[in-house]
């Protein structure tokens, strides 16, 4: 029974010793330490709107209500910071008239804002800034030092302005302990765009950087199975220089940025993302040096500048690469959708064209790589320089191996006003089988050969640029083989079925030009020669309406044919072409040949009886033997006239 007493007489002490250290608590006195404390270390004015009460729970201090700490004297949203209350922890010597020691301070539903001014700099620049009244300055580090054993954020929310950009984390909650006022260490967690994140970060002395110096940082940040590492140094100003590295398993933090869920195709970040790089950012130039980039199977090294000064951001890269797969960027195994048999059927697309992500920055790139395959197209040793300029890309073609030869030249896409495009390009020892199944799924001309090509298109969709586009170019054919077209057994039989019966045509050359106009290619000298026959064509492609209007006109050049030529036609459209034998035109040819024959013969004839008449001797031509004539008269009648 004694101890039950002496337990409830501990208890009754206890509680009279807490209710009347209720009333030696100095709540004025600590909250009026906080704000100069603040005000001291930041320049920036902490008020305090409501009450100042005393607690003892969680722990003893003062419950200080409607807290705003100032904005910069620049802005013009209000202040920095609101607070529903502010809790501040004190050591129990206060009670009995000890020094004031604040051991914690917690920010209960603050709203912070954080903005940049019209010289970018940030509104959490104290060392620069001021408060709205534009009295507030600084203190120095060593007298105003900030040495709160911890700070914590509850139930927070943070906005962020910055040239329109709007930035939100709401449901922030956060611990930095700071037991020196140098280093500490921050724990973090929040939403932004429906995306929880993590933040934990060592900064080695807060009270420097709160005084605009660059310290010592180690920082990661984390959303699903994405995170940032960041080991090096940052300042409020801001700067930041260190190593960065960052393992985005997911498309978290890309949400979390506003940049929407990320859908990257296989080989550009579908499953892996992965980087490291030495960088730095510092007013108006941020560099990330000794790039490591690996997306999916691909890794690309290299060096990337963003220049944020001008109108639009500046990127300067140079990029270098083994073998890039980006095979899954072609589409169907034929090399894309656009050339399946179903599309091309209903003609191109006249889906508008978005090409405005072009005028979001300003780019010079240069990419270097071992290979390249997109689709079913393997590009040997590639280096590619694009310039991007107020929403105009120009792609130079620095060394390019394909198609077991060499291509030069380059090419433009201009959204500036609505879109155009342009390409002046040359391919030297190209492998034409090769070239033609990947662009026109036709694989059965086999042969090495040049090309060059100088073409303008403007529209908004791909069928306004094919009908629109215009040019000319050359082509230059060495010996090969026409798979499946049996030229020469068409001619001889004088059956159209021949030409397609399976047998080939073997040839030495083929040659030509062409012009391009509103979509239409247009040929008029092919040239083709083979041993047994060689052959002129002449003719139409329709590009827009993917329509084929050619005659090919062959001739035998031995056999017992020898001379013979029969028109070929090819008509229709690229899916259904139709080929046929000129017949007509043959009979017409033999026709006029024989007329020509006819009229010879009696040229001849009448030529002999002239000459026989003239008294000219057999084989003597009718116009000197006439000649002779009219010499021999002419001098009769003038020796009669003098006679």
């Amino acid at each position: 029974m004694r101890l039950v007493l002496r337990i409830l007489g501990i208890i009754v002490v206890l509680i009279v010793v807490a209710i009347g250290a209720l009333f030696f608590i100095p709540s004025d006195r600590i909250a009026g330490v906080v704000a100069d404390q603040f005000e001291g270390a930041t320049g920036r004015e902490l008020s305090i709107a409501g009450d100042i009460r005393p607690q003892l729970w969680p722990s003893l201090g003062v419950r200080v209500e409607d807290v705003e700490i100032a904005n910069a004297g620049w802005s013009e949203r209000g202040p920095m910071v609101t607070a529903e209350a502010l809790d501040v922890a004190v050591d129990w010597s206060v009670v009995w008239g000890g020094d004031l020691q604040v051991k914690g301070v917690d920010l209960v539903r603050p709203t912070v804002l954080l903005e940049t001014g019209p010289d970018g700099a940030g509104n959490w620049d104290f060392a620069s800034g001021t408060d709205e009244g534009g009295t507030g300055t600084p203190g120095d580090s060593a007298s105003t030092s900030i040495g709160i054993d911890q700070i914590q954020v509850t139930d927070g929310a943070l906005r962020y302005f910055s040239e329109g950009t709007v930035f939100v984390l709401t449901d922030i909650n956060a611990t930095v302990t700071a037991p020196t006022g140098t280093a500490a260490n921050v724990a973090m967690t929040a939403t932004s765009n429906g995306q929880p994140i993590t933040v934990d970060a060592a900064i080695s002395d807060l009270n420097a950087l709160l005084a605009g110096d660059a310290v010592p940082v180690t920082a990661a940040i984390g959303a699903d199975a994405s995170t940032v590492n960041f080991d090096g140094a940052l300042a409020t100003t801001p700067s930041v220089e260190g190593a960065l590295s960052a393992d985005l398993g997911s498309s978290a933090l890309f949400e979390a940025a506003g940049a929407g869920p990320l859908e990257m195709p296989q080989g550009l970040g579908a499953e892996t993302i992965k980087l490291s790089a030495q960088t730095s950012y510092a007013g108006d130039s941020a560099v990330l040096s000794d790039l490591d980039l690996t997306l999916d199977q691909n890794r690309i090294t290299g060096d990337v500048a963003v220049a944020l000064g001008g109108e639009r951001p500046a990127i300067t890269a140079r990029l270098n690469a083994g073998a890039l797969d980006l095979s899954a960027l072609g589409g169907d195994e034929k090399g894309g959708e656009a050339t399946s048999n179903s599309e091309s059927a209903e003609g191109w697309s006249t889906e508008p064209i978005d090409v405005s992500s072009l005028g979001i920055v300003d780019a010079d790139v240069t990419l270097t790589a071992a290979s390249i395959a997109i689709g079913s197209s393997q590009l040997g040793q590639t280096s590619l320089r694009t310039r991007l300029d107020n929403a105009r890309a120009v792609t130079e073609i620095l060394d390019l191996q394909a198609y077991d030869g060499s291509v030069a030249g380059n090419f433009v896409v201009n959204g500036r006003n609505g879109l155009s495009a342009s390409a002046d390009l040359s391919g030297s020892a190209i492998a034409i089988s090769r070239l033609f199944a990947e662009l026109f799924d036709y694989d059965r001309l086999i042969s090495l050969g040049n090309m060059s090509i100088q073409v303008l298109a403007v529209g908004n969709s791909m069928d306004a640029l094919l009908n629109s586009m215009d040019g000319g170019g050359s082509f230059s054919f060495g010996a090969g083989e026409l798979q499946g077209l049996d030229i020469l057994g068409a001619l001889e039989s004088l059956d159209v079925g021949a030409l397609t019966s399976g047998a080939s045509t073997i040839f030495d050359s083929i040659d030509g030009t062409f012009q391009i106009e509103d979509g239409v290619v247009t040929n008029t000298d092919l040239s083709f020669k083979a041993p047994f026959l060689s052959a002129e064509g002449s003719g139409e492609i329709g590009l827009g309406g993917q329509t084929l209007d050619y005659r090919f006109v062959p001739k035998l050049l031995k056999g017992e044919g020898a001379g013979l030529s029969v028109p070929i036609t090819i008509k229709g459209t690229w899916d259904a072409p139709k080929f046929g034998l000129d017949l007509a035109s043959l009979v017409e040819d033999r026709v006029e040949e024989e007329v020509e024959k006819v009229r010879d013969r009696a040229v001849q004839e009448v030529e002999g009886e002239v000459s026989k008449s003239l008294g000219a001797e057999d084989g003597t031509n009718p116009e000197d033997a006439l000649k002779d004539k009219l010499e021999e008269e002419a001098g009769k009648a003038l020796r009669r006239l003098f006679d």
